[in-house]
């Protein structure tokens, strides 16, 4: 049902990562006075904060969690991950500890009749296991799975481990909603539907920029590139980043940024090694949207985040070779393709000589409030 322009459902969503948050809020704050569960430890941004409270959303963060004996496991799992040893045991008594506080948190909902469970696309261990004491503790639960990105592969081995191409069965969810054909072709669950997501799009990005974030002199002597890190895990050819990077270095008048992946820590190796190319190389952790923002140009290696950059009319240059998964050709036509480190070397000495390159093709601009309405009929 409706409260004003609320949806007014007792709902809970469960956020596992940053990236799944920030994918996610423009739904969440459609409802009213939804509640949030950090599965993980999860950093948000000041402006969301800010979000947060004008929308009167309510955050459990495990804060019950013994302070002492959560400090512990971290020291612990630290000082084993600097000597190569294996910290999986430290990590499951901690989610142990965690899962065992969601589920408390989540019978005292019982009594407010909570009737909608959210969580991401995932059927991770810990989900798999808060689905299954829903559906014993809760009469008739609905629990949906809704997207946390886009899909940009048209093929399904995306990780260097797969072997296999098989799809991933959801049926442990009631419903579960997809951004796109990629996302609902890989999906196994008899009641699955397609509704484009509402975080990329020009009116969530322009409200994010317009009203939350800080306006900067963007008087610079440099043209700014930002690079976004994709795991090398999914299929990337590390050795070609880093060869990019070197290729950016040798343009003195270039400023390269480089923005890592959302899901890995300041401590990873592959931020390292990109960071000893050169020492003027920087690093930053701004959000997506402000970061994008204030760059001149962005190059993707294959992740979904260069969406910021399309909506707010940056040019994305695309290295095709680094990756060998298969961009979705309907998405090749918004990035600048190259196919080879020659063509990258030419792209760059281009964009020295004329500080341009050809406009990629422009987002289309989609009926914000239609897409709102098919949002909330699932809900209500």
């Amino acid at each position: 049902m409706l409260k004003g322009n609320k949806i007014d459902n007792k709902t809970i969503f469960f956020i596992r990562h940053f990236n799944d948050f920030d994918f996610l809020l423009p739904i969440i704050i459609l409802f009213e006075k939804p509640k949030l569960v950090f599965i993980n430890k999860v950093k948000l941004y000041d402006f969301q904060f800010q979000v947060i409270r004008n929308n009167n959303i309510s955050i459990y963060k495990n804060s019950n969690l013994n302070l002492y004996l959560a400090y512990t496991l971290k020291i612990f799992q630290r000082v084993l991950s600097l000597i190569n040893i294996n910290s999986i045991l430290f990590k499951k008594i901690e989610s142990y500890f965690i899962l065992k506080n969601i589920k408390k948190f989540i019978l005292i909902n019982n009594k407010n009749l909570v009737n909608h469970f959210i969580f991401d696309h995932t059927v991770d261990s810990n989900s798999q296991k808060l689905i299954e004491f829903i559906k014993q503790k809760f009469e008739k639960p609905k629990i949906l799975s809704v997207p946390h990105g886009v899909d940009c592969f048209s093929n399904r081995m995306n990780d260097i481990f797969d072997i296999e191409n098989t799809k991933i069965d959801y049926g442990i969810y009631d419903k579960v909603i997809c951004n796109d054909k990629n996302q609902f072709d890989r999906i196994l669950n008899s009641n699955k539907e397609i509704i484009p997501n509402l975080r990329y799009t020009h009116e969530w990005v322009d409200n994010i920029k317009n009203n939350f974030l800080l306006k900067r002199n963007n008087t610079k002597d440099k043209l700014t590139f930002l690079v976004i890190h994709s795991k090398k895990i999914g299929n990337i050819h590390f050795a070609e980043v880093l060869r990019c990077l070197k290729i950016l270095n040798k343009f003195k008048n270039f400023q390269v940024i480089i923005k890592p992946h959302p899901r890995i820590s300041k401590y990873n190796n592959e931020i390292k090694s990109m960071l000893k190319i050169d020492k003027n190389i920087k690093i930053s952790y701004s959000h997506m949207i402000d970061i994008s923002n204030n760059v001149d140009f962005i190059i993707t290696f294959q992740s979904s985040a260069f969406f910021d950059g399309l909506l707010l009319n940056k040019p994305i240059i695309f290295p095709k070779y680094v990756s060998s998964n298969i961009i979705d050709q309907n998405i090749l036509e918004y990035l600048t393709v190259v196919d080879s480190p020659d063509l990258f070397l030419n792209t760059l000495e281009n964009i020295n000589k004329n500080h341009s390159i050809i406009t990629n093709k422009k987002l289309q601009v989609i009926d914000y409030q239609d897409l709102i309405l098919k949002w909330k009929k699932i809900f209500i």
